[in-house]
């Protein structure tokens, strides 16, 4: 759990980053366009505009990142899955959590999405409160 807690700061701590940054990216992008308002063509005005309408874009999607990793900070998860596989000592336990995140260097999941479809066995077994098996289909 610590070790998690410390990957969730720390992610919090680079989506700060990154948004501070854009932040001041655009305010530069927009004082330039508009010093230079008289200077710049036509063409360079509207790749400057849809130059500034990205990064806005980019901010936002930042922010609503933010707010999901804030949210996961303050409550992680709320359930686990383990699972074993037949005759296997190995648990794989699969933490279900408000919102999905995941390492970002291998894109190993730390916490599912309590919509994914690991997070439906919760659902099943929650009620049981027990061990549960299943045989799934064979591929």
């Amino acid at each position: 759990m610590a070790n998690l807690m410390s990957r969730l700061r720390e992610a919090l701590r680079k989506i700060d980053t990154t948004l501070d940054s854009a932040h001041h990216e655009i305010i530069d992008a927009k004082t330039y366009l508009w010093e230079n308002r008289s200077e710049l063509d036509p063409a360079e005005t509207a790749a400057n505009k849809v130059d500034i309408m990205l990064r806005i874009d980019q901010g936002e999607k930042a922010v609503e990142k933010r707010r999901k990793l804030q949210k996961l900070v303050e409550s992680p998860y709320f359930g686990r899955v383990d699972l074993v596989a037949d005759r296997q000592s190995r648990r794989d336990s699969h933490y279900i959590g408000v919102h999905a995140f995941c390492e970002d260097d291998s894109q190993k999941n730390l916490i599912y999405d309590w919509r994914s479809p690991v997070a439906s066995i919760f659902d099943l077994i929650l009620p049981l409160q027990t061990d549960f098996s299943f045989n799934p289909p064979c591929r």
